[in-house]
């Protein structure tokens, strides 16, 4: 292969590659129902972990086992050392709260390319319990939080209908199941749904304060990138060095 096809091609899987990954990116929930096989929730953990190695510390016991992923669970602690190798985090659910060095260690990780999985709750002590993941939130520079005054579904779980999913991780995602589900708040482009849905009951049955006949639940699943790869400068230096080369080879020619 000539040097100026080998370029191209470098060129061509730099940015193939540039452009399909981000360096660290965060999925959060309202609560740890959506670990179930009802609707299709499984196949939204499909589409995220499969292959993937996630260390879970939250105090569900391997919470994907069941569910059809490929990834390989770890049930552990948040340290450096347990973070090392790992693609996800899991964490949430009834955490009351984290240590200094572990909210370092999460920033950490994430700086480094680490992904999180954080899960809500809802009970009677919701609030107190999604302040210390929203603090999470705050301290990788994301603009989601779960609401600390909704708890948006009063009365056990349900199937939600006109269910819709916008990013790839949802793709076959037509049916969902959930419960306790927390406004998930998302502020700027920082974050965008891969799950919404409605509650399908009325809403006076859940004594919400919802006027529309049916309960609105809204997003149950939302994501946001973090640190994304910086392709805009990897074009310019890109094509400098294509510039570059170009110029090379007609000096040569020339010659």
């Amino acid at each position: 292969m000539k040097p100026f096809s080998k370029l191209l091609a470098t060129g061509a899987l730099f940015f193939g590659f540039s452009l399909q990954v981000f360096a660290s990116g965060v999925f959060l929930v309202g609560d740890n129902n959506i670990f179930t096989t009802l609707g299709d929730n499984q196949i939204l953990f499909q589409n995220v972990f499969n292959s993937q190695n996630v260390l879970n510390d939250s105090t569900l016991i391997t919470p994907l086992a069941g569910l059809g992923t490929t990834a390989v669970v770890t049930d552990g602690s948040i340290s450096a050392a347990n973070l090392s190798g790992q693609d996800y985090l899991m964490t949430g659910f009834n955490r009351g709260s984290y240590s200094a060095t572990e909210r370092t260690d999460i920033v950490n990780f994430v700086n480094g390319g680490g992904s999180l999985f954080l899960i809500g709750e809802y009970n009677t002590n919701f609030s107190a319990l999604n302040t210390s993941l929203n603090q999470i939130l705050l301290d990788i520079g994301s603009s989601m939080s779960l609401s600390l005054t909704q708890n948006l579904i009063g009365a056990g779980n349900v199937d939600l209908v006109s269910v819709s999913n916008s990013t790839p991780f949802g793709a076959g995602v037509n049916a969902w199941h959930t419960g306790g589900a927390q406004s998930l708040i998302l502020l700027g482009l920082n974050g965008q749904a891969v799950v919404s849905g409605r509650d399908p009951r009325p809403c006076d049955l859940e004594g919400l304060p919802l006027c529309d006949g049916v309960g609105d639940i809204g997003t149950v699943v939302a994501f946001g990138n973090l640190n994304p790869i910086p392709v805009p400068a990897a074009v310019w230096l890109f094509g400098s060095a294509l510039i570059g080369f170009v110029g090379m080879s007609r000096r040569r020619n020339v010659n």
